[in-house]
Order: C-alpha cells, then structure tokens, then sequence
C-alpha cells in the first residue's frame, strides 16, 4: 500500500493534524525571509548561516544519534552525494537566499519563490529525463514569467536594458539549486531522515565556515548583538529544526503529493509576514507577477499523464 493510498483511509482528525502541521512549517520557512530582509545591513549571511546550522546541528544532535551509529556505514561510502546534497540543500540555498535578502524585499523573494515547484519539475526534466506534458511546460513558462516580472519591477524598459535586480536574480539562483537538490533526492540513501538531515546540515556549517571567515576581515563580522541572537535562534530553531520536524510528520500522515500544494502557502504567508512586520508596500506589478506564477502552478500541478492519472501522484 502507497503513502497516498494510506492517506486517503486516514480519519478527518488525522487529516486536520497533518494540515496544521505543514501550514506550521509553510509558516516557519516563511518566517526565513521576513528574518532575512529584518536584519539586511546587520547580520552578514555566512555568519548568519553559521550560527543557524551550528544551532540546528546542536538541536539534532541528540534525535539522530541512535539512528546515525547505525546508519554511518551507508552514508560514509557515498559521502560525495551526501558533500552535494548538502551544498545544494542547505549550503547555497540558505546563505545565498540571506545574501539575496540583503538587496530585495522580503515580498519579492517570497513570490518569486512561488516557483519552486515548477523549477524541480524542470530539474527532474533536464536532469533525469521525467516527461514534461504540454501543460507542464505552458506552467513552467508562465511562473518564470511571472519571476521576470518581479525581478524587472513590472518595467519591460528594464528587461530590454537587462537592468534586473540582483537580489531577485539570486533568489532565483536560490531555486535552481533546490530543483537540483529535490530531483537527486530519488538517490537518497536509505537511512534515517534524521541521520540524513544531520548529514546536510554539517556540510552547511562547515561550508560556511571559510565564508564567514572571509567576511570577519573584509570586515563584516558577526556581532554579539540582540538582532544577531534572535536572528540566529529563529533561524536555526524554528526555520530549521521545528519547520523541518513538522513538515516530515505532516508528510508521513498524508503523503508528499498532498503535502505538496502546503508549499503554495509559503509566498502567501511571506506576503502578509512582509506587510505586517516589515511595512512593505505590495505594488501593482506584485499582482500581476502573482497572477503569472500561480496560474502556471495550476497549469503544471493538474496536468494530467494518459490514463487521466495527475502527473507526480
């Protein structure tokens, strides 16, 4: 019996438990951008991305252990997956999308990222040969689309001139490495979630180690500071540790194609978080990129293989 068959006999409480725990993570993640653009200026990201997976390491520790003793000996003998996974997973994506938040708004990354799915469909194309039906890729364009959009401020002038913001530029850089990461997950291991999360999170932190260095005497260093501790709390404890903890039960509970469509919560959550905490302003173009990225969402999520079977059930 699959997951999703598994699912579809669970009890409406099981269902709502499941919910509210992958709207908890959806809203953690969120959280990530709004902590990211909140101390812009004041938290350099590598020092920042030290601090969060040195608390997330910390906090897993203890979880993984009795799973890790065991399952070393599979990891070890494939350490140059587990060295990628966790550059891609952790690694680039976090500090990369901090470095981003330096240069756009907390609204702008959120949206953008609203694309997520339709770039790990592509990755899984591009790199593995998944079919990509008509519909799909209709889907794919018009998200992308709606990316360009926000990253040219709505002003096709700007576009035209390749004058395109480069915090939003790298959000989408951001994106490439998770498709990549999400569609060589099919290679995971056979371990331990926790072992293997463990695994990605130690890459992060000693990766960012010689960056965070590098930004101490290029003088950025990372402050003992009230921001830096909250940042760095939030970051590692309820971005990584809680987001992550809730978002795998409320997979297990209903299966990852379910779980799935919670993502589309993240953009909208940073949104209102952006708006609410930070007093940023949403913009005309905000909508229309918007529109753009959540029709092709649709277009690709309900996209149908022969057989009428939705492609990725």
């Amino acid at each position: 019996m699959t997951t999703t068959d598994r699912s579809e006999r669970l009890d409406g409480g099981s269902i709502v438990w499941a919910a509210a725990l992958l709207i908890v993570a959806a809203l953690c993640w969120a959280g990530n951008y709004i902590a990211g653009r909140a101390i812009a200026g004041h938290v350099p990201p590598a020092g920042l991305a030290v601090g969060r997976w040195l608390v997330a390491v910390l906090l897993l520790v203890p979880l993984a252990w009795p799973h890790l003793r065991r399952d070393l000996g599979v990891m070890a003998p494939r350490w140059r997956y587990m060295l990628l996974m966790g550059v891609l997973g952790a690694g680039v994506f976090g500090t990369l999308q901090y470095a981003a938040l330096q240069y756009t708004t907390a609204t702008n990354g959120g949206l953008i990222s609203a694309s997520s799915p339709v770039m790990i469909a592509l990755a899984g194309a591009l790199m593995f040969g998944d079919r990509l039906l008509p519909r799909q890729i209709a889907g794919l364009a018009l998200s992308m689309t709606g990316a360009v959009v926000i990253a040219a401020k709505g002003d096709w002038a700007n576009l035209a001139a390749l004058r395109l913001d480069v915090g939003d530029l790298m959000i989408l850089a951001t994106l490439v490495s998770w498709g990549i990461y999400c569609a060589l997950l099919r290679h995971k291991p056979m371990v331990h979630w926790a072992s293997f999360t463990l695994g990605l999170f130690a890459v992060a932190l000693v990766g960012n180690i010689p960056l965070a260095a590098f930004e101490h005497v290029s003088g950025r260093p990372l402050l003992a500071t009230l921001p830096t501790a909250l940042a760095v709390l939030y970051t590692g404890v309820i971005s990584s540790v809680i987001g992550f903890l809730a978002w795998n039960r409320g997979v297990e509970i209903i299966g990852a194609a379910r779980a799935g469509v919670f993502l589309n919560l993240i953009p909208i959550f940073t949104v209102l978080l952006a708006v609410l905490l930070l007093g940023e302003t949403i913009r005309t173009f905000h909508f229309v990129a918007c529109a753009l990225v959540f029709s092709g969402l649709w277009l690709a999520t309900t996209a149908r293989a022969p057989g009428g079977r939705a492609v990725g059930s």
